[in-house]
């Protein structure tokens, strides 16, 4: 698990659309995404609702959610 939460963003079906104003964010590996709740990542320039929901359809392939304690 420690290794897929080290994992940078980009090694994932995220979207540039998404993966830019993330990395912008400084939210580079899925530990710093997965440490995220709901609310936080709509609060990020360019992030939306559209966007939130198929970041949590990504990580839900993975076993992995938003809000997570690691």
């Amino acid at each position: 698990m420690e290794q897929l939460l080290s994992a940078s963003i980009t090694e994932f079906d995220i979207p540039m659309r998404i993966a830019i104003p993330l990395d912008n964010a400084h939210i580079r590996r899925l530990k710093d995404l997965v440490t995220l709740s709901r609310v936080d990542l709509c609060n990020i320039n360019r992030i939306g609702e559209k966007a939130a929901d198929e970041i949590e359809r990504i990580l839900k392939r993975f076993g992995l959610s938003l809000s997570m304690k690691v």
